[in-house]
């Protein structure tokens, strides 16, 4: 059996209240018995007083009128009723006076008397029929008979003393009764108001709690707080049923998240797949507009070095070697990974071909730091920038220009900056290159790779939104700042 179940708990409240209700009930009924026997009791002690009195007056009566007619009827009444006074003379006997108990016991010695100086008297009466004698007994029955009035007279003011006073015991007795008779009927209501807003309580505030929470869920909130755990065992079966069901939602709603996060995560890397392979193939019919056969024009190269060799024009076959090596890289490296180290060689055999070009108007400046040689970045990357900051930035400059390649690491991202004092561009065209909008305006001459194609691929290498930063105002210059993530592949470099 539960004890905190509502019905155990209701019969109990019900059990209680019957058994005080009846218990009130028998204790009102015993007092108005204890009430009625009491007066009773003094009714019947007057009544016996009053009815000595009376046998002994009608005894008398029959006495002399036996003396007068000297029928045996008479005799016989006479007899009868003392015998009746004599009767009620002792039941008072077992009626006990506080006070005046005296009389009661004169009474009786009277009622004797009267009965011994009557029986004198009919016994003169016999012998002598009426003298002297005879009328002495009879007024002597005369008198007896006139205490015994005056004796049944002052027990009954005795009486009515006594119940005066016994009346007044039972009132204040009553008046006590009554004030405890009310003060637990309004104890009984008090302990049941008491339960009932317990009940109420226990019942209401858990109904209150889930109801609310019934209706968050309900408004597709399904992330609320736990509801504890009532007092009562129906409720606790429904808070627990309610708990199980928010949590059953909120894993299935995971759940789905989860599938639909995997598929969406799954979405993306394809998109992002298939925008590599967009960029790469992008790239590639950038180098092949000039529809020339790689092999044809490499052998054509080496041809003009050989020349230039045999002419001894030693420059000419340094700027064939560098074109050459500068076609060679972009060609087999675009959709290849390298490594830091590499990307900087190309850029410098590209400003060897750009220093012969601008002579004293541009200047470079490298600083390559020698522990990120290894870091491995995606192929054609760095040289697009460079260009981009000396075509766009320096070359509209009839004064030239300086351009400042670094390469450092800081903490865990090996930061490279492309910096040029040129032209610089407004914020709406940065914002519109690191979108990815500038890809065509932005090309290269060189290798035909614009800055918008080296952020996608950048982005999509890395995983990062975040991998490019620029920095530009208007005749301010421009710094491109690349930021590497130095984990997962180049932590084992």
């Amino acid at each position: 059996m539960n004890y905190r179940s509502l019905r155990i708990r209701l019969l109990g409240f019900i059990a209680i209240a019957l058994i005080s209700i009846i218990s009130v009930n028998i204790y009102s009924v015993l007092r108005i018995r204890s009430l009625e026997n009491q007066y009773n009791d003094m009714i019947n002690k007057m009544f016996i007083i009053n009815n000595i009195n009376k046998e002994i007056n009608s005894s008398k009566v029959y006495l002399e009128k036996y003396f007068l007619t000297k029928t045996d009827s008479d005799l016989k009444n006479y007899i009868s009723h003392y015998e009746i006074a004599s009767d009620n003379v002792k039941k008072l006997d077992n009626y006990k006076l506080s006070e005046g108990a005296y009389l009661v016991k004169d009474l009786k010695n009277t009622v004797e008397s009267y009965l011994e100086s009557s029986q004198n008297a009919i016994l003169v009466f016999y012998i002598y029929d009426r003298g002297e004698e005879f009328y002495r007994n009879l007024q002597e029955t005369r008198e007896i008979t006139t205490f015994i009035n005056e004796y049944s007279l002052k027990i009954q003011d005795e009486y009515l003393k006594y119940n005066e006073q016994l009346y007044k015991n039972i009132s204040e007795n009553n008046t006590r009764k009554n004030i405890i008779l009310l003060i637990s009927v309004a104890l009984m209501l008090l302990c049941a108001s008491a339960f009932a807003m317990l009940m109420t309580r226990d019942i209401t505030e858990p109904l209150n709690h889930l109801t609310e929470l019934s209706k968050k869920v309900a408004a597709g909130e399904f992330h609320v707080p736990k509801l504890e755990k009532p007092e009562i065992y129906e409720l606790q079966v429904v808070t627990e049923g309610f708990n199980t069901m928010v949590e059953d939602i909120n894993k299935l709603i995971n759940e789905i998240q989860g599938k639909a996060a995997i598929e969406q995560k799954l979405k993306d890397e394809e998109l992002k797949n298939l925008l590599a392979q967009n960029m790469l193939k992008e790239s590639r019919l950038k180098m092949l507009q000039s529809q020339i056969n790689p092999h044809f024009l490499f052998n054509t190269l080496n041809a003009i070095v050989l020349t230039a060799v045999e002419e001894g024009a030693y420059d000419t076959e340094q700027m064939i070697n560098s074109v050459a090596v500068l076609l060679r890289y972009s060609l087999n490296m675009i959709d290849h990974v390298t490594t830091i180290g590499e990307e900087f060689e190309i850029i410098k055999e590209y400003l060897f071909l750009q220093k012969i070009r601008f002579g004293d108007r541009v200047k470079f400046n490298i600083n390559l730091d020698d522990d990120i040689l290894n870091i491995k970045i995606p192929g054609m990357i760095l040289q697009p920038l460079v260009e981009n900051a000396l075509t766009h930035g320096i070359e509209g400059k009839e004064e030239g220009g300086i351009i400042n390649i670094e390469a450092i690491s800081i903490r865990k991202h090996c930061i490279i900056k492309i910096e040029d004092n040129g032209v610089g561009m407004k914020e709406e065209k940065v914002k519109d290159i690191l979108k990815g909008n500038e890809v065509s305006k932005m090309a290269g001459y060189s290798t035909g790779l614009g800055v918008g194609n080296v952020i996608n691929r950048l982005r999509i290498f890395f995983g990062d939104e975040d991998v490019i930063t620029i920095l530009s105002k208007e005749n301010q210059g421009t710094k491109i700042y690349v930021k590497i993530p130095l984990e997962e592949m180049n932590l084992n470099v």
